[in-house]
This record gives C-alpha cells, sequence and structure tokens, in this order.
C-alpha cells in the first residue's frame, strides 16, 4: 500500500491527548513509515467562544501551549530513541487550513487526529479539528477513539455495491482494498456492511423490493469479498441508514475500526443535516478510518 508511510498525527492544544500518537507508532510499526507530530493552537475568536459555550471557562489556566509543546518534544525524543521513524521538530500552526497546506508541503499521505468532544448545537458555526478534517483533508483519515487495536481483532466496512455513481464506486474499490489491507495488518477478520435502502445526503441507495433481489445483493457481496479475501461469512445488509447500521453493527461485533468512503462536505446544507461520517463517528466507539475519492 502507498498510504501510511507519511503520516502526520495533528494534537489540538485545546484537546491535549496523546492516543493518536501512539496509534501512529503502532501503524507505521507495521507500514516501515515516518510520521510527524503538528500541535494546533487554534486562536480565532469563534473557538474560544466555543470553548466558552463547551463549559471550558478556565482553559487559558491550564498548561500553557510552550510547556504541551515541551511535553511533545520529549514524546518525540522517547520514540526515535525506541526506533520510531519520527520528524525530530515538533511542528505547529495557528489554523485548521494550516494544516491542509503542511500536509501537502511535506507530502503527507495519512493524518491521525484524537476524536473531539463535540457541542452537537454549536458546531453548527465551528467545527472541531475532526470534523473540519472529516470534510477537508485530502488524504486518509484515521479518527482514534479509545477502543486499542487487539490482536485478532475485528474490522467493519461499510460499501455500497448497487451504487452507479462513479464517484461512489471508486470509494467502495478503495474501502475493499484498504480492509484487506487491514485486516493482514491487524491478524483480524473484517465484517463488511451495505445499506439497502432509506434516504440521506450522502447515500444513495436501491428502492427495489427488498425481499426480491436480496439474495442477489449477498450473492454480490459476497463476491466481492471474495475478491479481495475477505470474509463472505461476516456480510451484513441492512435496511436501517448508514450511520444507524454501522454503529449497531460494529457495536454487535465490537469492532477495532471502521473503515469508510466520504465524498466531502456539501455546502451548508450538508452541515446542518448533519454529515453521514459525523454521524458515524458521534456513534461508534472505535477508531473510524475515512477515505477519499
Amino acid at each position: 500500500m502507498e498510504a501510511y508511510k507519511n503520516i502526520l498525527v495533528v494534537i489540538d492544544e485545546k484537546n491535549f491527548v496523546t492516543k493518536a500518537i501512539y496509534r501512529a507508532v503502532k501503524l507505521i510499526k507495521q507500514t516501515g513509515g515516518r510520521m510527524s507530530i503538528l500541535l494546533l493552537d487554534d486562536n480565532s475568536a469563534i473557538h474560544r467562544f466555543s470553548n466558552l459555550m463547551n463549559g471550558n471557562y478556565k482553559y487559558t489556566a491550564e498548561v500553557s501551549f510552550k510547556n504541551k509543546s515541551v511535553q511533545l518534544r520529549s514524546i518525540i525524543k522517547k520514540l526515535a530513541k525506541r526506533g520510531v521513524d519520527i520528524d525530530p521538530e515538533l511542528l505547529t500552526c495557528t489554523s485548521y487550513h494550516s494544516i491542509l497546506s503542511i500536509t501537502n508541503s511535506k507530502h503527507i499521505d495519512t493524518v491521525i487526529v484524537a476524536a473531539s468532544s463535540h457541542n452537537s448545537g454549536f458546531r453548527y458555526l465551528h467545527y472541531p479539528v475532526d470534523f473540519f478534517l472529516i470534510g477537508q483533508c485530502p488524504t486518509p483519515l484515521l479518527i482514534v477513539k479509545d477502543h486499542n487495536w487487539e490482536p485478532e481483532g475485528h474490522i467493519l466496512s461499510a460499501v455500497e455495491l448497487f451504487n452507479d455513481n462513479p464517484e461512489h464506486q471508486m470509494l467502495t474499490k478503495k474501502v475493499l482494498e484498504e480492509s484487506e489491507h487491514f485486516t493482514q495488518l491487524l491478524n483480524g477478520d473484517c465484517h463488511t456492511v451495505d445499506c439497502y435502502f432509506g434516504e440521506s445526503v450522502d447515500v444513495s441507495f436501491n428502492f427495489e423490493p427488498f425481499e426480491k433481489n436480496q439474495d442477489i445483493h449477498l450473492s454480490m457481496m459476497k463476491q466481492h469479498c471474495h475478491d479481495y479475501h475477505l470474509s463472505y461469512e461476516n456480510v451484513h445488509l441492512s435496511l436501517e441508514l448508514p450511520e444507524n447500521a454501522i454503529s449497531l453493527i460494529a457495536t454487535e461485533v465490537d469492532s477495532e475500526l471502521v473503515i469508510i468512503g466520504d465524498c466531502g462536505h456539501r455546502g451548508f446544507l450538508s452541515k446542518l443535516s448533519a454529515h453521514v461520517s459525523e454521524e458515524v463517528l458521534n456513534k461508534v466507539n472505535c477508531d473510524l478510518l475515512i477515505l477519499k475519492p
């Protein structure tokens, strides 16, 4: 795989957790890649107001940006001593869009960030960094939660096999390729889900009678799983909306990782209706890997 060789870990100074760093370490140990760490200090007025809305009235009294930089530089030195291929320089930036510029200039192929705590109402005006990256990041985006990656763990991949849109077909192909890759990487198994019909801003569905085409649809899913060396016994055909189906099955199989495709935001109405990827992120308790066309 070409991805996961040059990883950027984004640490939000206002959500200072390091679990994304150690997920990146685990990943590059398997891929032989290299990682860089970026500390974001978003000082925009809207971000400061967002902190007040979320109840973080004393956030200015927390550990300073300087001290957090010292902590991260210490982590970088320790990882380098352990043989991790890591950029010795701590990168910093002061805006979300600077993350995209750094991603391009350093030829980053994967971005990893910890999931933020979200205020569901205020996010309509100002997205947390992980929501921003869902819509804008051009590379695969891994959003890290607290569920560890266990040996012989479970992956859940969402596909759209009956969608004729070329962009969606490309995404489904990428999802299946990455599912095969991570199944080998994590020495686990993969469950695959497709939603047969429903209504969503981001996902189109087949509206033919379910009973009539269920066997055909399942047969097609199993064939694709066979083509990508995935277990055809772990296919799920759901009548739920995708965000609901994914969260239900992810909980049922206790997945370590969910893999989905995403075409990015399509304007203000997409924000108001809640993007499918964002809804999935809110509902699952494991890592979410989002692939782009």
